[in-house]
């Protein structure tokens, strides 16, 4: 990602209402599935980010942050000097980890990015650092018709099918346990975005001008609105996880257990 974006998402992970809804969501799935409270897991947060994910899973065992951006790990040290953090890909994961092997990955907002070159390796080698029955959290952007101006900045590569989300993780010997979209209700507004940014693209081409990039989207919100949004998007997931599921959304949530 480009380095604003790192620092944008450093001042916003704790108090933006997406992420924090994420977590929301999150902490519901491994509370049901994975956790037991006497056997605390060992995880590894891939592509943390700034680290706010990986704080929060810190109360269900130990947690290793693994970033290739140096931005991103700077931040870490200087902010949560408590979290361990290693600078690497998922190229790297497994020289990273050692001999250890973890019970939780997560991803979330990775395996979509541009220097992810195939993602079905990328999910072996998360495979391959799991523990026997081990989860794997995977978190990630769908619809290529939605890719608008943040897809660029962030320095996406791909938007998956929730289909193609599945069947990578099912020829790499996972089992889907829990598969959900997200931002239904933002559905509308992020294709909205999308033609308007390919229109802005064309008629930047046309005339010869180069698409300038502001800004990811995570800009401050004010309090209440954000609020509101947290909460209503956690309550339209919780929802769905009673059976009424919206068929569309922005990103694809997906628990998963590797299969012995």
């Amino acid at each position: 990602m480009e380095d604003q974006a790192y620092h944008s998402m450093s001042s916003q992970e704790n108090i933006n209402w997406y992420y924090q809804a994420r977590l929301m969501v999150i902490d519901a799935l491994l509370m049901k599935h994975v956790f037991n409270s006497n056997q605390p897991l060992q995880i590894v947060d891939i592509g943390c980010g700034t680290g706010g994910t990986s704080i929060a899973l810190s109360k269900y065992g130990s947690v290793v942050g693994v970033e290739p951006s140096a931005v991103a790990v700077s931040l870490i040290r200087q902010n949560i000097p408590a979290l361990e953090v290693k600078q690497g890909t998922i190229d790297d994961l497994l020289s990273l980890l050692g001999a250890k092997r973890v019970d939780l990955a997560v991803a979330l907002g990775v395996l979509y990015h541009r220097d992810i070159l195939n993602p079905h390796s990328a999910v072996q080698t998360i495979s391959k650092s799991l523990n026997s029955g081990g989860w794997f959290l995977w978190g990630d952007s769908i619809y290529p018709a939605l890719w608008r101006e943040h897809d660029d900045f962030v320095h996406c590569g791909r938007r998956f099918y929730p289909k193609e989300m599945h069947d990578i993780l099912q020829q790499n010997g996972f089992e889907i346990i829990y598969s959900s979209n997200l931002l239904g209700w933002g559905t509308p507004i992020a294709l909205g975005l999308s033609v308007l940014y390919r229109m802005r693209k064309l008629f930047a081409s046309q005339n010869q001008k180069p698409e300038t990039l502001q800004h990811t989207d995570d800009r401050p919100l004010p309090p209440f609105l954000n609020a509101v949004l947290k909460q209503f998007t956690y309550w339209e997931w919780k929802i769905g996880s009673l059976g009424i599921k919206i068929p569309f959304g922005v990103s694809r949530l997906i628990l998963a257990k590797k299969r012995d």
